[in-house]
Formats: structure tokens, C-alpha cells, sequence
């Protein structure tokens, strides 16, 4: 320590600033490098020297705090190695920094071309000059040890042109390193990196601050350790100590600006992680490694340089920890609500059965709309963005969906068609006229399903890793909805179209046969009776036509009479009425009747296409008894029980006291063919079919809708 407060305090707390973010930004390089990949093995050791001199940093700052711990006058002898490693770190850092930036511009990546051809020469010279530096420094004329600098000759060094005589030169290749360093940040080489080109420009700044920092941190170095050697003899050893430590200060701060700096590069851009894209939570870690470094270095430099008991120093670091930790989950509790509260349009009903049952054509609502946005804006904060659907699903998605509406946009599933992974962004061409840049594939098992092109950010960042990945999910999902809603409607719409198709089949057989058929056959049979005069042949015929006239006449009794049209399906109480009055008028002998009235007025209050949907499914249920309820004995009497309740939902009970149904059937996904398609029917309205065995014999269906009494939620 140099007894002076203020200043100790100072150094304290920066070193121990710089030894906490130099550690924590080694161990995140080195945990999080892609060191493992094909594309990256070609330039593993950059990470390694990247993530090792960050290390190497931390633990230089550690130790550095620990000398700063006591009296220098006691600790000159033991001072004696890391004098000699400050020449030698002075002597190839400019040269490693030079490096480390060459290997991000991909001076050793595949294709570098210009960047290689350029720097090779200056980088052979400039390996050669660190080496000599590191020979000089410790074989020609070395420089002095720490508690020899009260006898050593200075000038005679200087003029001999020992090591220190050398050192004048030092600056020139400091300046060298740097402008080769700055020149290859400003014009890097081809990168394999998808975004790579987009990441160096935005990472340029940080990283040509922290060279600017270094370059300063180099010069006073070298200038502070010539100082000492040309000034050791000249001042009192106060003096001496106050000069040095300022310097001590000085180079601490640039170091720590320098930290900062690499630090912001490095998780806004993973410069040296080998990352194809930045992740967002790695910046607010980062921003927690700073706050705790600054807190914890100040009040622990402080209560170090007070001189306090060794237990209260403790104790007082746990307290900070404690409140950090503290604080820092209240952070996270924040953004938690905060990330729930945009998950919600995402995760929340996307309102199926209220789009199913629209009258509308267009398959796009609010609830479509609202999540796609909330996506582009509160998500991604992008400036534009436009989704389509490819392959099988573009005929039922349509028109791209667009952020913000109605711009014009050009797709072509080429740009995603061969992409090298699920996960990969394809970057689209500059020059396209809607200024979208990024085109995100959507996936499912068979293959693409669509595409997500993304503008830039309006704040004119990157996009993160969580951005596409968020995004990808959640268009993959909105697509899947929209498609699958899609498909249900028209489907419905398909049942819809049959079923009235049905109808009217239905009364035109009926029409021709009763109306044209059978009148003319009644005569042409009364025209023969009465000029057959005995004819064997023609009697024959006659009762062949005769025959043919009852079975058309039977056809016709047997033929289900009209059902009520779908203008008229506005009460299922009154509809079933109908049915049982006209087309199965006999094939009950007692029908019992148990409609609430309450039920019956909720039901009006339900949509026309609910409505339609449960009178189908319980004619077919009703059809069903009245077919197969007796078995093979067409005289066992048949009764049916029509029963509509309200409670909590609407149900319609339609029961027989017949055979019973096949043995083997399953009670819950209907008899047959008929009931299975109404059964999903009323599935795709909210509602629900079961088919079971009635206590006593017979069969009991029961057709559930929700009540329209009570908010729909399907």
C-alpha cells in the first residue's frame, strides 16, 4: 500500500473490478465458445487464446490486489518475478492483441484472400519482433531487479544499449501492432459466420475503443517502467510511491475501460464464442457481472484499505453478496411477469370454434392478427416482417400476412428450400424492394411449411438467437392454428353443402317418382288391361308392371319425408317435432317427450350452425333406433324418449328400449359410420356425442353442447 487513502482505495477497488469481468468474461469465452464445430476447428486455438489471456488477465488483477495489500518496502525482494513478467507482458501483449484480432477478421479462415496476402508479412515480422523482445528482455543487458534499482546505473544502461536502451524503441512497435490490428478490424475477410458481416460492423466500434485503450495501456506501461529505471535514485521514496501508484491507477482504469469495452463486443455480438447469433440473456448477465464487480470492489476495496479485522471484512462481502443476490432475484421475478405477460396473445385460446362458425370466408380475424403483431412489435421490435405459408399449406393460408399492413412482398420458397439446418436464417438479397433481410424457415415433419422474412431491428441491433427461435416456434404455431382452422371450416362448409344436397335429392326422387313416374305407369297399365283381350304374354307383363308399381309405391312410403330446411332449423325442440311427425312418423309406437323449457329458450340463443350441427347428429341418432332398435324382430315394440335438460351445458338425450347395440362397439365414438362423423361434428362446435347401453336395454345418446347462458369457452 502506498499510505495514501484515497488512492489505495482506488487501486483496490479497480483491481478488484478487473479481476472479477476478466474472469468472468475467460470462463464465458472458454464455457461457451463453439470450439467443437466442423466450421470452427480450423481456428480452435483463437478460442483458446482468447478465453486464455482473459484468464490470465483475472489472475494477474488477483494477485495484483494481493501485493497491493502490503507495504512495498516489505515485499521488494518478492517483488523481484513480476517485474521481470511486466517486461515480458509489455513486450508481447501488443503482439497478442494484434493476433487475437486478426483470427476474429479470419486471417486463418478458408478464403481470406486479400486479408492473408496483406498481413502475412506483418505478421511473420511482428511474431519475430515479440520473440526478440521476450530474448532481449531476458538474456541482453536484462533489466533490473526491484530491490537492485537503488544501485542501478540508469544512464550507462541507456547508453550502452542494454535492454532499457532498447526500450526506446518499443513505442514504434507497439504503434505498429495496433495500426495492423485496427486495419484488419476495419477491413476483415470473408466469414463463413451467417450474420458474420453484420456482427464486425456493429462489433467494430467496441473493438477499435478497447485497441485505442490497450494502445494506451502499452505506452504507459513501457514509459511507467522506463520512468522508474531513469527516476528510481532522483525522488524520496514518498514521492516515488505516490507517482507510481498514480501510474499503477491510471493503467488499472484504461484496463478496465478496455474490459468493458471487450466485454460489450463479446456478449452483444459474441465476437470470440463462435455464436451464429448473439443470445439475449448473456448481455443481462453481463450487465450483473458489472454491477456486482463494481459494488463488491468498492465496498470490499474500501473496508481493505480501512485496515478492518479480517472477520468484519467478511462478513461485510457476505452482507453484499447476500443483497445481490437479493436484488438480483427480485430482477428475475420481474422479468418473469414481464415474459409471461408477452407470452400471453401466444399461448392463450386462439378462439377455434368462434372462427369455425363465422360467416365470413376469409380465414383471418383479430385473434389471428393480434399475436403476429404482438410478435413483430413487443418481441422482435423488428421494422417489418411478412408470413407465408409453402407447399400443401399455402392454398389454405392465402396471402402473406404482413407487419405493418398491406406492403407489398415477394416469396419464393427457394430462399429457404435448402437451408443447412432447421435452425439456420437465411440472409436475403440487399437489394430487394419490400427491405425485408432475414427469411426464417418454418418447419414440420414433412417438411417446410412456410417462411418468416424479417426486416431490421428499429433500433438497429442484431437479432438474437432467442429472437428466431421465439420466432420460429410461434409462426410455426400460428400457421398450424390458421391451416388447421382453415381446413375444419371448409370441411364443415363441405357437410353443409352435402347435407342440403341431400334434402334435395331427397325431394326431387321423391317429386319425379310420385309426381311423373307412377302417374304415367298407372296408365300405360290401364291401356294394356284394356286391350289385352286374353293375351297370355301381354297379362304376363302386366303383372311384372304391376309388381313394379308397389315396390315404387312402397319405396316411396319407406323414403324419409322432408326434413326441415335450414332456414328452419332455428329451435331443435320444434325441429324434432317435426321429424317425428313427418319422416318417422310410425316407426315408433310411443314417443315421450321431456323438454325443459328453459333448455329450450337457451337453445335459441345458440348459433345457427350449432344448431344445425345438433339436429343432424341426433336425426341420425333417432334414425339409427328406429332402423336397427327391434333387431330381426320387426313386431318387438319400440319406444324413444326425447329428453332436453339444462344445467351447466345443453343436453339432448335421445333414448330406446331396443336390442341394444352390437356387442364389441365402442361406447364412447358412437354405432357406426354415421354417428363417428357427427360425433366430430359436434367436437369441432364445442359439444360432445356418447353412445352408451341404457339400463334395462336399449341405447341411450346423449349430445352436449355448452350452455349459451355462460361465456362459450370450447
Amino acid at each position: 500500500m502506498t499510505g495514501f487513502f484515497y488512492l489505495d482505495w482506488s487501486l483496490f477497488s479497480t483491481s478488484l473490478f478487473n479481476a472479477i469481468l476478466m474472469l468472468w468474461l475467460g470462463l464465458t469465452v472458454l464455457l461457451n465458445a463453439r470450439h467443437r464445430a466442423p466450421e470452427s476447428r480450423s481456428g480452435a486455438w483463437g478460442f483458446w487464446m482468447a478465453a486464455g489471456s482473459l484468464l490470465l488477465g483475472g489472475v494477474f488483477f488477483l494477485f495484483h490486489t494481493a501485493l497491493l495489500g502490503f507495504d512495498i518496502r516489505s515485499l521488494l525482494p518478492a517483488l523481484n518475478f513480476w517485474w521481470r513478467v511486466g517486461w515480458i507482458t509489455v513486450a508481447i501483449l501488443p503482439f497478442t492483441w494484434y493476433a487475437v484480432m486478426l483470427w476474429y477478421a479470419g486471417f486463418w479462415e478458408e478464403g481470406a484472400g486479400n486479408l492473408f496476402r496483406r498481413h502475412r508479412p506483418w505478421f511473420l515480422l511482428c511474431a519475430s519482433s515479440a520473440l526478440a523482445w521476450i530474448a532481449l528482455a531476458l538474456t541482453a543487458n536484462p533489466p533490473p531487479t526491484i530491490s537492485g534499482l537503488a544501485s542501478y546505473e540508469s544512464g550507462s544502461a541507456i547508453s550502452s544499449g542494454g535492454f532499457p536502451g532498447a526500450m526506446l524503441a518499443y513505442p514504434l512497435f507497439i504503434v505498429v501492432c495496433m495500426g495492423l490490428a485496427f486495419d484488419a478490424l476495419r477491413r476483415p475477410g470473408p466469414t463463413a459466420r451467417m450474420m458474420g458481416g453484420a456482427a464486425r460492423r456493429r462489433a467494430r466500434p467496441w473493438l477499435t475503443a478497447a485497441s485505442l485503450a490497450l494502445l494506451v495501456v502499452c505506452l504507459l506501461v513501457g514509459l511507467a517502467e522506463l520512468w522508474v529505471l531513469l527516476n528510481v535514485n532522483a525522488r524520496s521514496m514518498q514521492d516515488f510511491l505516490l507517482i507510481l501508484g498514480g501510474l499503477d491507477l491510471v493503467i488499472a482504469v484504461l484496463i478496465g475501460l478496455a474490459v468493458l469495452l471487450l466485454g460489450q463486443s463479446v456478449v452483444a455480438y459474441e465476437v470470440f464464442t463462435g455464436r451464429i447469433l448473439p443470445r439475449r440473456g448473456l448481455a443481462r448477465y453481463w450487465r450483473n457481472a458489472v454491477t456486482l464487480a463494481g459494488g463488491y470492489s468498492l465496498i470490499v476495496g474500501w473496508s481493505l484499505t480501512s485496515r478492518l479485522t479480517p472477520v468484519f471484512i467478511l462478513l461485510l462481502a457476505t452482507v453484499v453478496m447476500t443483497v445481490f443476490y437479493a436484488l438480483m432475484g427480485r430482477h428475475s421475478y420481474t422479468e418473469r411477469d414481464s415474459f409471461l405477460e408477452t407470452l400471453r396473445p401466444f399461448v392463450s385460446s386462439q378462439q377455434l370454434y368462434e372462427r369455425l362458425t363465422a360467416d365470413s370466408p376469409s380465414p383471418w380475424g383479430a385473434d389471428a392478427l393480434g399475436p403476429f403483431r404482438t410478435l413483430c412489435s413487443d418481441v422482435l421490435g423488428c421494422e417489418r416482417a411478412a408470413l407465408a405459408a409453402v407447399g400443401p399449406m399455402a392454398p389454405l393460408w392465402g396471402l402473406p400476412l404482413t407487419y405493418p399492413a398491406n406492403f407489398p412482398v415477394t416469396v419464393s420458397v427457394s430462399e429457404i428450400s435448402s437451408p443447412p439446418s432447421r435452425q439456420a436464417v437465411v440472409p436475403l438479397a440487399a437489394d430487394r424492394p419490400d427491405r425485408l433481410r432475414w427469411a426464417v424457415g418454418l418447419w414440420s415433419r414433412r417438411g417446410p411449411i412456410g417462411m418468416l422474412l424479417l426486416g431490421d431491428k428499429l433500433d438497429g441491433s442484431l437479432y438474437t438467437q432467442e429472437d428466431f427461435e421465439i420466432a420460429q416456434a410461434v409462426c410455426e404455431r400460428l400457421i398450424d392454428a390458421q391451416t388447421g382452422a382453415e381446413l375444419a371450416r371448409r370441411l364443415i362448409s363441405i357437410q353443409r353443402e352435402r347435407l342440403v344436397g341431400s334434402q334435395v335429392l331427397d325431394r326431387k326422387t321423391r317429386l319425379v317418382l310420385h309426381d311423373e313416374i307412377l302417374p304415367s305407369l298407372h296408365a300405360d297399365l290401364l291401356a294394356l288391361y284394356a286391350r289385352s283381350a286374353g293375351d297370355e304374354e301381354t297379362s304376363k307383363a302386366l303383372a311384372d308392371l304391376a309388381q313394379i308399381h308397389r315396390r315404387i309405391s312402397q319405396l316411396l312410403i319407406d323414403m324419409p319425408h322432408t326434413s326441415p330446411s335450414e332456414e328452419s332449423i332455428r329451435n331443435i325442440a320444434e325441429a324434432l317435432r317435426h321429424l317425428m311427425a313427418d319422416e318417422l312418423k310410425d316407426s315408433f309406437d310411443e314417443v315421450q317427450w321431456g323438454i325443459d323449457p328453459r333448455a329450450e329458450q337457451a337453445s335459441e340463443n345458440l348459433p345457427p350452425m350449432f344448431i344445425e350441427v345438433w339436429f343432424y347428429a341426433a336425426r341420425e341418432a333417432i334414425r339409427n333406433a328406429a332402423k336397427y332398435g327391434r333387431g330381426t324382430d320387426a313386431s318387438r315394440p319400440l319406444h324413444l324418449k326425447l329428453s332436453l335438460q339444462a344445467t351447466d351445458s345443453l343436453e339432448l338425450a335421445v333414448e330406446d328400449d331396443g336390442v341394444g347395440m352390437p356387442s364389441g362397439e365402442s361406447s364412447k365414438s358412437g354405432t357406426g359410420q354415421g354417428l363417428a362423423l357427427h360425433s366430430t361434428m359436434m367436437a369441432l362446435i364445442g359439444g360432445r356425442l356418447t353412445a352408451d347401453e341404457r339400463i334395462g336395454g336399449g341405447t341411450i345418446v346423449r349430445l352436449i353442447l355448452p350452455n349459451s347462458s355462460t361465456p362459450f369457452s370450447p
